[in-house]
Formats: C-alpha cells, sequence, structure tokens
C-alpha cells in the first residue's frame, strides 16, 4: 500500500471521551458562552457596569479613588505629591479624620485594654 492510498482511507474513529458529570456541566456552560445572543447580553451587561462606575466616580462616591491614585502616581508613575494640589489636600483631610477616629476610639475604649507594660 502507498502513502497516498493510506492518505484516502478514512482515519480510526476516535472514542468520545468519558465526562463526570461536573466536566458535562462545565461543557454545556461554556457551549452557551459560545452563543452570540450570550455573548451580546454580557457585553451590554459590562457597558452597564462600567457606565455605573464612572457615574459613581464622577458623583465622588468612590472616594478612596483619590488616595488609590495617589499612592499609583507617586510609587509607579514618578510623579510628586504636589504636582496634584487637590488630592494632596484630601489626603491629609482623610489622615487627620482617621488619626482623630482613632484617637476617640481609644480614649473610649482604654479601660477596657490590658496594661502590658
Amino acid at each position: 500500500m502507498s502513502f497516498f492510498d493510506e492518505l484516502k482511507q478514512p482515519a480510526p474513529r476516535r472514542e468520545e471521551p468519558v465526562l463526570t458529570p461536573e466536566e458535562a456541566a462545565e461543557a454545556e456552560v461554556l457551549r452557551r458562552l459560545a452563543d452570540p445572543e450570550v455573548q451580546r447580553v454580557a457585553a451590554e451587561m459590562a457597558r452597564t457596569i462600567r457606565s455605573a462606575c464612572l457615574e459613581a466616580r464622577d458623583r465622588g462616591e468612590r472616594r478612596i479613588y483619590g488616595l488609590v491614585t495617589g499612592y499609583r502616581d507617586a510609587l509607579i508613575y514618578k510623579n510628586w505629591f504636589w504636582e496634584r494640589p487637590l488630592w494632596t489636600l484630601y489626603f491629609w483631610c482623610f489622615t487627620a479624620a482617621a488619626f482623630l477616629f482613632g484617637s476617640w476610639v481609644f480614649h473610649r475604649l482604654k479601660i477596657h485594654f490590658a496594661d502590658v507594660l
């Protein structure tokens, strides 16, 4: 038998692997995710979530954004803190408020702390 005769013959059939119920469920989920309608809905949900996050940031509800951006600018992008004076002021106001709140809680709960020294 020549090489070309072997190519003309159909390939032997492989047996389908037996899937466990978990693997079958995962395969079904992956098959459904390939559906164009599911992909369209997922893309629409992602756009909605992104716009909601941007609106929340614009309204000032994500206050931690300024702190994270300040650290990112300083440590990664090598920007100085005085390049964004309002965010620097916000950082120090937040720090002072956290310190005052912590001091207040400490003084209220001082009697409950054990003396270690």
